[in-house]
């Protein structure tokens, strides 16, 4: 870690640990209003109604992880021991000694929002199947089907990125072994990345143009060139 210093890795830990859940809870929020949007979309007509249902829960998305992660990183009065050989610091953030603070960090913030996503996802899929097969449709279903499939890809990817920690810490939480700890450390954890560095390729891949503009571009590369000599 560089510069070790108690200031970076604090001041580090909270912007990452704060990104990270403020993702999540956005994916989470968005995955739910997708069914308000297909199935009641009268509920966003007022102004009233759209700030409750629709703008009310982004901003909660964005403020309580702050907030909370404003108190436990850095207000909470107590001295965290960094290990600077260590990726973002050893994770040796102190609130952690509070096993209910801890633990309320881990389920509430890591958790939830995942099984949220996880089943806000495939209820949609299920009543996007099940409203096809009915008669007498109120929904367009050509018209969702687009952005049910971009949702459930861009989720799918919050998904892959952080099952594998949570599986892992679940098991850790279970048996009281200390046996996975420096996979969950220096590899597991890692893993979560992949939902900031992947998700912008991910929308831009279901565009039409950006789509057209890859292929155009595949198609140049593999054939070529012919150069002409004397």
């Amino acid at each position: 870690v560089s510069p070790s210093t108690s200031i970076y890795c604090t001041l580090w830990t909270f912007g990452e640990y704060s990104l990270a859940v403020i993702g999540e809870y956005l994916m989470a929020s968005i995955s739910i209003q997708r069914h308000a949007f297909i199935f009641h979309p009268n509920l966003f007509r007022t102004p009233f109604k759209s700030f409750l249902f629709f703008y009310a829960p982004l901003v909660f998305n964005v403020a309580y992880p702050t907030t909370f992660y404003l108190y436990a990183i850095i207000l909470y009065p107590c001295q965290s021991q960094w290990d600077y050989t260590s990726t973002v610091c050893g994770y040796m953030n102190c609130y952690y000694d509070n096993k209910i603070l801890g633990l309320f960090d881990w389920v509430v913030n890591n958790i939830v929002p995942i099984v949220f996503i996880i089943i806000a996802n495939v209820t949609i899929i299920v009543r996007v199947v099940v409203g096809k097969r009915r008669r007498n449709q109120v929904v367009s279903w050509r018209q969702q089907r687009y952005m049910t499939i971009q949702l459930f890809n861009i989720s799918s990817l919050f998904v892959i990125a952080w099952s594998p920690s949570i599986v892992i810490g679940l098991i850790q939480q279970a048996t009281s072994t200390s046996l996975f700890v420096d996979i969950q450390l220096n590899y597991v954890m890692e893993l979560i990345y992949l939902a900031c560095l992947l998700l912008p390729w991910a929308c831009m891949s279901l565009l039409p143009e950006f789509r057209k503009w890859i292929w155009k571009y595949f198609d140049r590369a593999r054939i070529g060139h012919s150069t002409i000599v004397p």
